[in-house]
């Protein structure tokens, strides 16, 4: 099956940093890959006029020039720059202009495609225009971000024309997909769904991890030292925990970490806690199979993909209550689900895991694993295509 794949969620030049891109979609595609299908990704590139060009994000997508063409663990990605306003969906460029310069790429690579998927409703307007040319099936892919695009920008009437003419929604969560029955009653009952999950490589996924009661207990977060990843909460609940013997190991960088190295002096944890800084993959995964606990209790968290390295790892894993994980983690049986700015709740959630049986503690790891096992990259993938083939066929 020939796949066209339009994004602007992408690695936009080889080597561009996870902090500046999401590689979950190219998990999908490269998977896609190795089961035989070709895939094309058009990356919408998203270069902002003057004076907005000077700005720091502007200054970065332009260093990387225009129009390029490059591969991605065989996968072929070509980058279309596109002229718009930041904040504003509406790009400057002439819509037949740029209609005419993607067919002539798909002509260049004699590239037919046989469906069209796109992720991120803020981007690749012209989509019904190529869909009507080739007359395939379109799956629109709908993340947390295009939630807020839904509820915000219900002003512009682009927006409804993508999801009218899409034939399958695709949502990264149930989270998601709750949300856009609630603003969309009527399409979420027209249109064909399915939920499109992200899975892990499963070359993480330890065969057994045997629950260790040595002290002292060490709990591990890895992520961005953003606001919305609350670290000040995990901060302040591992602080009633003094006695336990607790270590935290904090993993990431950012515009918080003063904040919180401060916060850290003033609750009596700089003795037990570690600020690690951004490390490498490979140390974080080498530090959560040596951890007993992982916490990360996110606000607005589309999946998280760290959730499930940290199952996958045999630590027990805690993830925000009604985010992009509950579902995955269910409550006191594969890991626990806390509300993410409750502190009291983290807290007893944290003394209640440490006080446990270890015969209990291993039941949760165990069933951790199994819940990795099912959810690698290639079985969340295949599940994906499955359902994609199933509309292509029924045309």
């Amino acid at each position: 099956m020939n796949i066209l794949f339009l994004t602007h969620l992408y690695p936009g030049y080889k080597g561009q940093p996870r902090t500046e891109a999401t590689y979950a979609l190219h998990a999908f595609c490269k998977e896609w890959v190795t089961m035989g299908h070709k895939v094309l990704v058009l990356r919408q590139w998203n270069l902002f006029p003057f004076p907005f060009s000077l700005f720091a994000k502007g200054k970065r997508q332009k260093a990387h020039g225009f129009e390029d063409t490059f591969e991605l663990s065989g996968v072929t990605l070509i980058r279309i720059p596109v002229i718009r306003f930041p904040r504003n969906p509406i790009p400057l460029n002439n819509k037949d202009k740029l209609l005419d310069s993607v067919k002539q790429v798909l002509n260049d690579m004699s590239f037919v495609p046989d469906v069209i998927i796109k992720h991120g409703l803020m981007n690749w307007f012209i989509t019904p225009s190529i869909k009507k040319i080739f007359q395939v099936p379109l799956v629109q892919g709908l993340h947390n971000s295009d939630i807020t695009t839904i509820a915000v920008h219900r002003k512009y009437g682009i927006i409804k024309e993508m999801l009218n003419e899409a034939d399958m929604l695709a949502f990264r969560s149930p989270k998601i997909k709750k949300a856009f029955q609630r603003l969309e009653p009527k399409l979420a009952l027209d249109k064909t769904s399915i939920l499109a999950l992200s899975g892990i490589e499963e070359k993480l996924i330890v065969s057994m991890k045997k629950i260790r009661i040595d002290y002292p207990i060490k709990i591990v977060t890895a992520c961005q030292l953003i606001s919305r990843k609350n670290i000040d909460i995990l901060l302040k609940a591992v602080s009633g925990l003094k006695d336990n013997h607790v270590e935290l190991i904090i993993i990431g960088d950012g515009p918080k970490r003063k904040a919180l190295e401060k916060l850290t002096m003033n609750l009596g944890l700089n003795k037990q806690t570690v600020f690690m800084g951004k490390q490498p993959r490979e140390i974080v995964i080498q530090k959560m199979r040596e951890a007993n606990i992982f916490v990360m209790v996110s606000s607005s968290e589309t999946f998280g993909l760290v959730y499930l390295e940290a199952m996958a790892s045999g630590c027990i894993t805690i993830g925000t209550k009604g985010e992009g994980i509950d579902g995955i983690i269910q409550n006191g049986v594969n890991g626990f689900l806390v509300a993410p700015r409750n502190m009291d709740r983290l807290s007893s959630t944290l003394k209640n895991i440490i006080h446990q049986s270890r015969e209990d503690q291993q039941i949760i790891v165990n069933n951790s694993i199994m819940t990795a096992k099912h959810n690698t990259s290639y079985k969340c993938a295949l599940q994906y295509i499955r359902q994609v083939e199933g509309i292509v066929n029924n045309r």
